[in-house]
């Protein structure tokens, strides 16, 4: 991406990410979309592109392969105005091949060490060139990693370290007028919660969509953290005050 300042993507294939994009298609972003399934991303580049009038570029990147990260840093042309890293692993649903340390390490590779190596490497790569361009960067988080939950404390310990990250490299950046949004979505109507997402009340239910507006409108304000939609603030309030000798004997 050699011209017009570009965001660049992590995580292209994401539900949330997909919704996300046209918002910033308006305001003119050209785009690198990265993640492992190329084809789905060159369709969602023609899209953009028909519809928007912007450029994108689709690149390979498995965010879990970490001795790949310098080079594909170092291989940038220029360096994005933005990154929005929405890459994501569950792993509720495997596939039966997979053992159970290699679906740990999945879920801790994609959520929390991947992304952050990443950045890190970006960073530097940044700082050496001396770039002033880099201007935010937006982190997809959970509503999960606020209090470990037995359904999935390995997906929300991940999340958890990568919020705690985000809000750490917010101050550290801050001193460079760089801006670092930690968005928490709560359950999102996607093929991640698809296996049960009949057991989770309607209520609490939210389309990538609605989601993902909150976020853009959230940049737009500046504003470090949102959750979205937003009464998972005040969930995620209540269960985080809950004293452990009731919340430990509540099935979540």
């Amino acid at each position: 991406m050699k011209s017009s300042p570009y965001i660049l993507i992590i995580g292209g294939n994401s539900d949330i990410v997909k919704a996300l994009l046209p918002f910033y298609a308006k305001e003119k972003y050209n785009f690198l979309l990265t993640g492992r399934n190329i084809q789905a991303l060159e369709k969602q580049a023609q899209i953009l592109e028909k519809n928007y009038a912007v450029k994108t570029q689709v690149k390979y990147l498995d965010i879990t392969e970490m001795d790949l990260h310098a080079s594909f840093c170092h291989a940038l042309a220029t360096m994005p105005q933005g990154i929005i890293c929405g890459c994501g692993y569950l792993g509720e649903v495997v596939d039966p091949t997979v053992t159970k340390e290699e679906n740990i390490h999945a879920i801790l590779s994609t959520n929390y060490i991947g992304p952050v190596r990443f950045i890190e490497t970006f960073l530097a790569e940044k700082e050496q060139r001396q770039d002033k361009s880099f201007s935010f960067l937006l982190g997809i988080s959970s509503v999960a990693g606020d209090r470990g939950k037995q359904s999935n404390y390995l997906y929300g310990s991940a999340k958890s370290g990568f919020s705690t990250y985000l809000s750490g490299l917010r101050q550290k950046l801050h001193k460079q007028n760089i801006f670092v949004l930690n968005a928490k979505p709560g359950y999102v109507i996607s093929p991640m919660i698809a296996h049960k997402q009949n057991t989770i009340p309607s209520f609490l239910l939210a389309t990538p969509y609605e989601v993902s507006s909150a976020i853009f409108q959230a940049h737009k304000r500046k504003q470090a953290v949102i959750y979205t939609p937003y009464y998972w603030k005040w969930i995620s309030r209540l269960f985080s005050i809950l004293p452990d000798f009731i919340f430990k004997r509540l099935t979540l």
